[in-house]
């Protein structure tokens, strides 16, 4: 089995738990969760998050966790 669909097929049978104890995983989760624990209107945490997503998904591999930590500074 071509190893993509492993792994689609593998995200597809996880809980709604399992995903999100998956996502609080990644370097985005730590830096938004500091950023809101600063108190920043959530609005503007929104506008934060899509226009950092949208960098971060262009970035190199390895790229993300010190884009995001950087972020938090």
């Amino acid at each position: 089995m071509n190893p993509k669909i492993r792994v689609i097929n593998a995200f597809s049978a996880l809980s709604y738990e399992d995903f999100m104890a998956f996502d609080k995983a990644e370097p985005e989760f730590k830096a938004l969760k500091s950023v809101y624990d600063k108190g920043v209107n959530e609005r503007l945490l929104s506008i934060i998050g899509v226009a950092a997503a949208l960098i971060d998904y262009m970035l190199p591999k390895g790229g993300a966790r010190l884009f995001w930590s950087d972020l938090c500074r």
